[in-house]
């Protein structure tokens, strides 16, 4: 959970050589993960939408 992502792990890194580096890592991964969740929450519920009702997709012709 997390007590492990934000209190344990990042106690466990302090000990280590080049350990902000590896907390910066660690972070960024978390921050990527949180962005790509969100992303697919709000793909799917867009998705349905635009297929439910198409005429909300805005038909552009290839030029």
């Amino acid at each position: 959970g997390p007590g492990l992502a934000f209190i344990t792990y990042p106690e466990a890194i302090s000990n280590m050589p080049a350990s902000p580096f590896f907390a910066i890592i660690f972070f960024l991964m978390l921050l990527a993960l949180g962005l790509g969740s969100q992303f697919a929450l709000t793909d799917v519920p867009i998705t349905s939408l635009v297929e439910l009702f198409p005429r909300l997709k805005k038909q552009r012709p290839i030029a």
